[in-house]
């Protein structure tokens, strides 16, 4: 699991699923925002800023940690924020917390090829992105707007703009379900999940969230759960939401600070989270066959935004065969 460690060494740090044992990587990428991996050229890349207005992509070997190249993305006031790998092409596409412009990277040549417009929202907004596995769509949280737009990968545009009318407020983290027919959207203003048809763009009936104010959103590789961890009376609080049929929530576990971002194993066992240094530094894990969360008080992360804490090298190889993966997962009885 490859976690930026931003008040504490500026770098990325590995945590080793195995025995969370945490390593750091000694690379310097000050203000890291967001990590996304690329298993298939085992390569990840890390969003960052060294001051306002000069905003990065660090291409990263997974192999051995060490520094491919840094692209710049151009313009002024750009921080990156959120990022997401196109899963048939080698493209990358991000999106800055001020500005409202996106940019698509092309990986192999290493440099940005094209840029959009977002839907204006005011500086500092945070922004949330995702892409069906088909690689046509990719939709995008407006926070302020109370919105999602839906961006053509084929012709770099934003093609439609889906309004909540009321249905939902501050929409700040997206997931797309595995088969790409939904796409599940968690508010923060409202706490409670959208969820959007893919075909038609419409919204259908969501779920209320009780007292939890969203802070990380996760979906199983079945595509039969989704995991929405959040901020509950100074307090973190998992959920597990089933989706099968209608929403509704499964089980829920007290995990004792508040979260920043999560991420589920590839043998969905365990969901890995961690905390923001503006609430206190936390990790921890879930076992997600009984439920119960375990603290690992020795690791000390530092996070700002809503980033992303990604895959260990150790299961690249996993990663590359998800056909292989996705059948094992059906037979395991425990799942």
């Amino acid at each position: 699991m490859l976690i930026p460690n931003q008040n504490r060494s500026n770098s990325v740090n590995q945590i080793f699923t195995n025995d969370n044992r945490e390593e750091p990587t000694n690379l310097d990428l000050r203000n890291a925002t967001c990590i996304v991996v690329d298993a298939k050229r085992k390569r990840y890349y890390v969003s960052y800023f060294v001051r306002r207005g000069d905003g990065f992509v660090a291409e990263i070997s997974a192999e051995d940690n060490q520094l491919v190249r840094k692209i710049k993305l151009p313009g002024s006031g750009v921080e990156p924020v959120a990022m997401a790998k196109h899963p048939k092409r080698d493209i990358l596409y991000v999106v800055s917390i001020n500005g409202n412009k996106g940019f698509v990277i092309d990986t192999k040549r290493g440099e940005v090829t094209d840029s959009f417009e977002l839907v204006p929202v005011p500086n500092g907004f945070t922004r949330s992105i995702t892409i069906t596995p088909d690689g046509k769509k990719l939709y995008i949280t407006n926070r302020s707007r109370n919105s999602v737009s839906v961006f053509n990968t084929q012709t770099n545009e934003i093609i439609k703009t889906i309004r909540f009318a009321g249905r939902g407020r501050l929409p700040t983290l997206i997931v797309s379900s595995p088969d790409g027919k939904k796409v599940y959207v968690a508010n923060q203003g409202s706490d409670n999940l959208l969820v959007i048809d893919t075909k038609t763009d419409q919204i259908e009936p969501s779920l209320g969230l009780g007292n939890v104010e969203p802070r990380a959103l996760v979906m199983d590789a079945m595509g039969r759960r989704l995991y929405v961890v959040g901020r509950a009376s100074e307090r973190g609080r998992l959920l597990e939401v089933g989706v099968d049929n209608e929403l509704e929530v499964l089980r829920d576990v007290d995990i004792g600070f508040t979260p920043a971002s999560m991420v589920i194993t590839t043998d969905q066992k365990r969901l890995y989270i961690v905390g923001a240094s503006f609430f206190g530094e936390n990790a921890g894990f879930v076992d997600l066959k009984n439920f119960t969360y375990n603290a690992l008080n020795h690791i000390r992360i530092g996070l700002l935004f809503e980033t992303i804490a990604l895959y260990p090298k150790s299961e690249y190889d996993v990663l590359q065969d998800d056909a292989k993966h996705r059948a094992e997962l059906k037979n395991n009885k425990g799942l």
